[in-house]
């Protein structure tokens, strides 16, 4: 055999037994400072409610404080296990006040602009405070990414009018037998309005809305800010619809009212389906009424 194989093959011996060696020491070490990530769940206890503001607000924005901590903390809601509940008030003093529950003091911010209330939830002070991740496994894992599931945000909100920006994804809005002049809500969670009866009803989401037994003069959608919608045993005198692409809307005959259709643009289309007979009332803004 030459000299230049032998030298070749040794190389590619040595290459391959070096390779085995770094698996086998990797696999016996703690991985300190390697990205890894670690699961944790945090469930915020809901004993005594607390008023969190007694000064007047009309419209409230949720959201959540930047986080402070070096480590890289992802947080989660569950939408069915965390939400904004909105409902009439049931007392002449719990008229237009936001409640939660009493394991939150400390842990929200408020203050108010103007008619807004914006409200801040400090997400890192409620895991330190309920001791979700320990300080000493963060120390020796400074590259680690944590992923918290928050169970028990709930907020409760006693309004007359009902004016909500929530900016929490995964934070459900649900709005119950309210007599008013005006919903409008933006949200990034789910949205339920049932049993409600306003003047004008206006929601926003990319998640799902259910508004259903409710009536309703003027409901507002705008079909670019809506993806999964429907209603339920409602009564709304007239819908308006607008949107700036193709949209498909379907109905039963059990829907009354008038629809109006108010596209953005040229490019602006509605595809209406209907099953069965129906007295609804189609208009179009270029039409003329008799």
């Amino acid at each position: 055999m030459r000299l230049t194989t032998k030298i070749i093959i040794g190389i590619i011996l040595s290459i391959f037994i070096l390779s085995i060696l770094t698996i086998i020491g990797f696999s016996f070490s703690d991985r300190k400072n390697y990205n890894t990530s670690h699961n944790r769940s945090m469930i915020i206890p809901q004993k005594n409610k607390i008023a969190l503001t007694n000064e007047p607000f009309k419209v409230i924005v949720i959201e959540t404080e930047e986080p402070d901590s070096e480590n890289t903390y992802y947080y989660f809601f569950s939408n069915k296990e965390n939400g904004l509940f909105i409902n009439p008030a049931t007392t002449v003093d719990d008229e237009n006040k936001l409640f939660a529950p009493e394991s939150f003091t400390g842990c929200i911010s408020a203050h108010t602009n103007n008619d807004t209330l914006i409200l801040k939830i400090k997400l890192d002070e409620l895991r330190r405070k309920y001791g979700i991740i320990d300080e000493k496994d963060v120390k020796i894992r400074p590259h680690s990414r944590f992923y918290v599931t928050v169970t028990g945000l709930n907020l409760y909100w006693n309004m007359s009018n009902v004016d909500v920006i929530n900016k929490l994804n995964g934070l459900q809005t649900r709005i119950s037998n309210l007599e008013t002049d005006s919903i409008k809500i933006n949200s990034l969670g789910d949205v339920t309005i049932d049993y409600c009866k306003a003047s004008v009803i206006e929601p926003v989401t990319k998640q799902q809305l259910t508004i259903s037994n409710c009536t309703a003069q003027v409901l507002n959608f705008d079909l670019d800010r809506l993806n999964n919608w429907k209603t339920e045993s409602c009564n709304i005198k007239v819908t308006n619809f607008t949107g700036s692409k193709n949209a498909n809307l379907k109905y039963d005959n059990s829907v009354r009212g008038t629809l109006n259709w108010i596209p953005k643009n040229k490019d602006g289309e509605v595809t209406l389906t209907i099953k069965g007979e129906t007295s609804l009332e189609l208009k179009h803004p270029s039409s003329q009424d008799p």
